[in-house]
Order: C-alpha cells, then structure tokens, then sequence
C-alpha cells in the first residue's frame, strides 16, 4: 500500500485483526521498513524509503 494507512484500516483490507496486523507493524517498524506518524488522534503507517525500495523488487540492469 502507498498511501499512509492507519492499523485499523489496513486490518479491514487485509482482512487480519487489528492485533495481528498491530504485531507486523511493530517487527517492520523495529527494522526500518515503515515508520509511523501521529495526526490527530490518528497514527498513520507509512513505507520508508528502505521498504519502497524493498517492494520494488531488485534492480534491472
């Protein structure tokens, strides 16, 4: 997913408890791969540049 997304949105669309979706966020933040942001009340899940790179697969050449 490319836009920023709360717990509880990407648990609906990936059909997955908030829990569960709440755990993988935790592992992918410890190792730098999404990062969160705090808007209002809302904590927004974000790809950082390393899972951008990551999701793109490798390089062609």
């Amino acid at each position: 997913m490319e836009t920023p997304a709360t717990t509880s949105e990407l648990a609906l669309l990936l059909d997955q408890s908030v829990g569960t979706v709440g755990g993988h966020l935790a592992i992918l933040r410890d190792t730098g791969l999404v990062d969160r942001t705090r808007v209002g009340r809302r904590v927004l899940y974000h790809r950082t540049e390393l899972g951008d790179r990551l999701a793109q697969g490798p390089e062609r050449g």
